[in-house]
């Protein structure tokens, strides 16, 4: 593959992986999502350099192409196109292998002396007898996520609304998103086989899977007026309505206590609350961090889906047979500014039941 595109790849995945877990993000995790993308942008490659796709349709793959839905394309090549075969530990390695020339070579500009820093860091993390290696974001790239300056394209919101009404559930591992890859299971069920097991055995499901359609079929559209007042709150750092302040928490320091190192304090009582206080703020601000990623894809679907005059969204279910809207980052059950932005594409007359509904 060409250096252009092992850098894309490393460069979307990596920046993903950091955005969703700020100074939480594996080094064996983010590898192993580098290879996977690796491989499936391998095989897209052998389906048009080897004329393979005469057995797929092209409308398909220009639609994979466009998602970069590494589970999609998957799914596509391993039903009948000879996909390569790489096992985990291949997969790791090849990431590994980029992982490491994009830690080396990826720099950003330090805001004040304009000199290139790095921008991702490992670090090591030490709990109880186990080292675990994470990836960190440097303070310029955070600075520039929080400013809004990152480019969009490589943040890729995965299990996006749809544009047309999700095909029906067929069964527990059919329905949805119309790319069998990305419909899932029909319920969440954080890895016990025994539900995954009495899903599929489809005894009494007909009726779940009739209402999972009907709450599907709802169309949705943006609250375009909503939506500029809450990306001119954002921009101004106006702090309303549960938005994360664009401003981290000021993390106290060793000489806010009169010494040069916390160890220096003699009270052993203050010195443990010097350190406590000064975790609070460290936690406050890795909050604060993940809360304004998840404003930035919140705002970056809703611009998004405010192209177009309806979209749906796809639910499954709980381990306890809840059901939940599928996309993450703009429901009708998410956060307040979630709600706002969202009403109903088609209206109806609120009634008498209604009223009492919202009383």
């Amino acid at each position: 593959l060409p250096a252009n595109v092992l850098a894309i790849i490393a460069m979307h995945e990596t920046i993903a992986a950091v955005l969703r877990q700020p100074d939480k993000a594996k080094v064996t995790q983010v590898a192993m999502k580098v290879g996977a993308a690796l491989q499936a942008e391998f095989d897209l490659q052998r389906v048009h350099n080897e004329g393979l796709q005469e057995r797929v349709s092209m409308a398909f793959i220009g639609r994979l192409v466009k998602a970069k839905d590494v589970r999609k394309l998957t799914s596509v090549l391993e039903r009948g196109l000879g996909r390569t075969v790489w096992n985990d530990k291949l997969r790791v390695q090849a990431g590994a292998a980029l992982l490491r020339v994009l830690l080396e070579t990826v720099t950003v500009d330090d805001p004040i002396s304009g000199v290139p820093v790095k921008a991702l860091n490992r670090q090591v993390l030490y709990s109880k007898s186990k080292s675990v290696g994470v990836i960190v974001p440097s303070e310029e790239l955070q600075s520039l996520i929080h400013k809004g300056h990152l480019d969009f394209s490589l943040v890729n919101p995965k299990l996006l609304p749809m544009l047309i009404r999700p095909t029906g559930w067929r069964n527990a591992d059919e329905g949805g998103y119309l790319a069998p890859a990305s419909q899932g299971f029909i319920m969440r069920v954080h890895g016990c086989q025994e539900q995954v097991r009495l899903c599929r055995t489809n005894e009494g499901m007909s009726r779940v899977l009739t209402a999972l359609d009907y709450i599907a079929s709802t169309p949705w559209k943006i609250n375009l007026r909503m939506l500029h007042w809450i990306q001119e709150a954002w921009r101004l750092d106006l702090g309303v309505a549960d938005i994360p302040s664009h401003k981290d928490v000021p993390v106290p320091t060793a000489a806010d206590y009169g010494v040069e190192s916390l160890d220096e304090i003699e009270d052993v009582d203050k010195r443990y609350e010097a350190f406590r206080t000064i975790a609070k703020a460290k936690r406050a601000n890795a909050n604060l961090h993940s809360l304004r990623c998840d404003m930035i894809n919140k705002l970056h679907v809703a611009v998004e889906m405010g192209m177009h005059d309806r979209f749906y969204l796809p639910h499954n279910l709980d381990f306890r047979g809840r059901t939940y809207p599928v996309p993450p980052h703009l429901n009708q059950m998410g956060s307040d500014v979630c709600r706002g932005l969202l009403t109903f594409a088609e209206g109806k007359p609120l009634g008498r039941r209604g009223l009492y509904n919202l009383r």
